[in-house]
């Protein structure tokens, strides 16, 4: 569980995209399909322990789940809430954890 939202700030990557996440709850994202759910700009907030949850400028409100893998923070989109057995998450960015 990642209980400072601060280490989630800054540029996430995913390929050719990049999205980033500003301490005033902003996000941009550009450069890849890995935005089109997301779109160009919104805002973000953690949702419970495990999840942040995307608002962008136009469209539906996603919930992506939040892991840490080795040195990174990992996103994954798709479904990921009910029962884990049924989950088919698509891993999507990441962000080098900052060194502690």
């Amino acid at each position: 569980m990642i209980t400072d939202a601060r280490v989630l700030m800054g540029e996430w990557r995913d390929g050719r995209a990049a999205l980033r996440l500003d301490a005033s709850g902003g996000y941009e994202c550009r450069g890849g399909a890995a935005c089109d759910s997301l779109g160009a700009r919104g805002t973000w907030a953690r949702s419970g322990d495990f999840f942040l949850r995307f608002q962008p400028e136009r469209g539906p409100a996603v919930e992506w789940r939040l892991s840490e893998d080795g040195g990174y923070y990992q996103l994954a989109a798709g479904e990921t809430h009910g029962d884990p057995d049924m989950w088919r998450p698509r891993l999507t960015f990441k962000h080098q954890r900052p060194a502690a």
